[in-house]
């Protein structure tokens, strides 16, 4: 390159490098999020301000002639705080000023808008019972009579409150105060006063927006010692006093009678006697719902248990007495297991005989990782496992340590009838196209291989959890059906009814009642192997967990690399806003749902970060012992998933994430280019 060539190169390169300072110091906006809209007056609001840049001074201006400014801007964002004192409408601006550019940054536009503060009062309440008066007695256990609050305010706003019962805190309450100017607001049925107490009980309605500074009023309620004789004794079956439970779904059981056709199941926390869920039900028996025992019960923590029986008049006629039960401790990973990994050689072999050695280790499992020519070996031991695997990872020969992490499968039983052919379209799909030969290794619980919908599709099944009988279980079956439950015209067809399935029990079911299953690093690994090992094309693994497996993530990259397609559920819990794992994997396509509105599941931000979004509620299926039963979640989408890609790659064997990503997550694109190939 001659002289004049390289000061060009050199001033083309220059060039670039300012037009991207400029570009990437000026597309910043300002975003002002008030805490309340409209404001109240006396009543705090939080601004959030965020602007994407740092390094600037910040200015609000409120509109009512107050104003706060913070110089040299250290983050992207802040929050302001301000108190109107009158009603009106208020210009609220925020300006960057001019340090930005003294730092070298092109401050972006100034931000105003209008906030509304309305004048917002109460100005009394009173606490009455269903007598009129603010006092009342009752017997032990007896139902509790109507309370209220009458509140007499002035102007509109939101109000935010709770109700408190021996200092207590029990129910919230949002609402928009509009119409006045009195409104009631009640004690809720559920869950109701607590009178299994005898004493003397206070009840306030405590209200935190608009502030008020006043003595609020109380309620109380005297509980005597006398017992209701009216009624009749309820035994209770499961569980058994004192019980500790595993943390999974449970079915609560007592003795039925002939005077009470409803029943209220009662669980309260044993130290402060708080109600933690309540439920109707007309059977002498309760199946606590995986969704239930996770966003309202936890581990480790005591709990009372009481059924209250009820006639047609909705009196109380029955009840039984308390027991005590709790849940053991919740993980993550199996307790004292220890997975390592070495290379096929004497050093590998070495260093494992090392490690049992010097820290005294149980040997529970080993076996060769054929994909990744690499040898995994599972010790137990009650020494902290996290130690040893920080001493582990500083020895030259082993690959890797990690604990034997838990994922769990991702469904639960619905019970309204829904045709998923109908949903996506595609009754004329198998007309031409219905998986012939494809091979899908479905790593779930245990599929049931002599189901008349399913022996002739599964080719291979193998038991991967040791010291546990292989067994057909209601999830690992489902998705089975979904995928390639046969045309025989007995049940349901899958929708890839020719395809050759894998069944690879990586899971055992934790509940006879629930699909809930539980699957370990150890076993996933396996499966994951022997599927890759016997040319599957496609591998449905309908679980997920909240951690990170690196060993799993070797063995799903290795795969990728030879045109394998995995499968993974986003997720199903409507609190978490990332994705789980293995569907976070960039080898894995992630597969959220849709319920019957057409809305994401679990929630907005997964769909959007899914790769394909499928419905998910009550999807009919075969289930254990020839039967067939309505499922949810996105386990089910997962399977949805793996059917139609089969579909896909009958024509085309040699689809991969390549092709996939042209869709962009559109599922009826997906579909469409399978109608092309017909």
């Amino acid at each position: 390159m001659n002289c004049k060539s390289f000061k060009t190169t050199i001033t083309i390169l220059m060039m670039a490098l300012l037009i991207t300072a400029f570009f990437k110091n000026t597309c910043h906006a300002i975003i002002v999020t008030p805490s309340a809209s409209p404001a109240t007056v006396n009543t705090p609001v939080s601004f959030h301000v965020y602007m994407g840049v740092v390094g600037c001074n910040m200015d609000i201006t409120y509109g009512d002639g107050g104003s706060d400014s913070n110089g040299n801007w250290a983050n992207s964002e802040i929050t302001f705080t301000h108190t109107y004192t009158r009603p009106g409408l208020y210009t609220v601006n925020v300006a960057a000023s001019g340090a930005c550019v003294n730092n070298g940054i092109h401050p972006p536009p100034s931000k105003s808008f209008t906030l509304r503060v309305s004048d917002f009062n109460i100005k009394r309440m009173e606490l009455k019972f269903k007598n009129n008066q603010s006092k009342i007695t009752m017997n032990r256990n007896e139902k509790t009579p109507e309370l209220y609050v009458k509140l007499k305010f002035s102007g509109s706003g939101f109000l935010k409150g709770y109700w408190e019962v021996d200092g207590l805190r029990k129910n919230y309450v949002f609402k928009h105060l509009a119409i006045g100017p009195t409104h009631i607001i009640k004690y809720p049925k559920i869950p109701s006063l607590p009178t299994y107490t005898p004493g003397t009980h206070r009840v306030r309605f405590i209200i935190t927006q608009p502030a008020l500074n006043i003595t609020f009023p109380t309620a109380l309620y005297f509980v005597t010692n006398k017992e209701d004789i009216s009624r009749n004794p309820i035994k209770l079956l499961f569980p058994e006093n004192r019980d500790k439970l595993a943390y999974e779904p449970i079915v609560f059981q007592w003795e039925t009678i002939d005077k009470a056709p409803l029943y209220l199941l009662s669980l309260l926390t044993e130290d402060k006697k708080e109600k933690a869920f309540s439920a109707f039900t007309r059977q002498g028996r309760y199946e606590l719902k995986p969704k239930i025992l996770k966003s309202r019960l936890k581990p480790e923590t005591q709990y009372l248990w009481q059924v209250t029986g009820f006639n047609d008049q909705d009196k109380i006629v029955a009840q039984s007495r308390q027991r005590s039960f709790s849940f053991a401790k919740a993980v993550t990973f199996v307790p004292g297991n220890i997975l390592f990994v070495t290379n096929l050689t004497k050093q590998g072999e070495k260093a494992i005989s090392d490690l049992k050695t010097k820290f005294n280790l149980q040997m529970l499992d080993q076996y060769e990782i054929v994909s990744l020519k690499q040898k995994a070996t599972l010790f137990f031991t009650k020494i902290d496992i996290f130690k040893i695997i920080d001493t582990a990872k500083t020895w030259q020969d082993i690959v890797s340590a990690q604990p034997n992490f838990i994922f769990s499968t991702m469904s639960e039983p619905m019970s309204n009838l829904q045709n998923l052919n109908k949903l996506l379209k595609i009754n004329n799909l198998n007309s031409d196209l219905k998986g012939r030969g494809v091979k899908i290794g479905i790593v779930d619980t245990g599929v049931d291989a002599v189901h008349k919908d399913l022996e002739s599709a599964i080719i291979y099944s193998k038991n991967f959890i040791g010291n546990d009988k292989d067994t057909a279980e209601i999830h690992g079956t489902a998705v089975a059906g979904i995928i390639g439950a046969r045309e025989n015209n007995f049940g349901i067809k899958g929708l890839a009814p020719e395809s050759k399935l894998l069944a690879l029990r990586a899971c055992r079911q934790v509940s006879r009642e629930y699909p809930i299953g539980e699957c370990y690093s150890s076993t996933m690994v396996k499966a994951l192997d022997t599927g890759i090992q016997n040319n599957a094309k496609i591998i449905n693994m309908s679980l997920g967990a909240m951690v990170e497996d690196k060993l799993m993530s070797k063995l799903i990259t290795a795969g990728s690399d030879q045109g394998i397609l995995f499968v993974a559920p986003a997720g199903n819990t409507k609190e978490i806003n990332y994705l789980s794992f293995p569907a976070s994997h960039p080898k894995v396509i992630a597969v959220a749902g849709s319920d019957e509105n057409g809305s994401f599941f679990p929630n907005n931000t997964i769909g959007e970060k899914a790769d394909f979004c499928t419905p998910c509620k009550n999807l009919f299926t075969t289930t254990p012992d020839n039967n067939h039963n309505f499922i949810s979640g996105t386990s089910m989408s997962t399977a949805v998933v793996s059917g139609l890609l089969a579909l896909s790659c009958e024509k085309n064997p040699e689809l991969d994430l390549k092709d996939l990503n042209t869709f962009k997550g559109d599922l009826q694109a997906l579909i469409n280019h399978i109608k092309t190939k017909l």
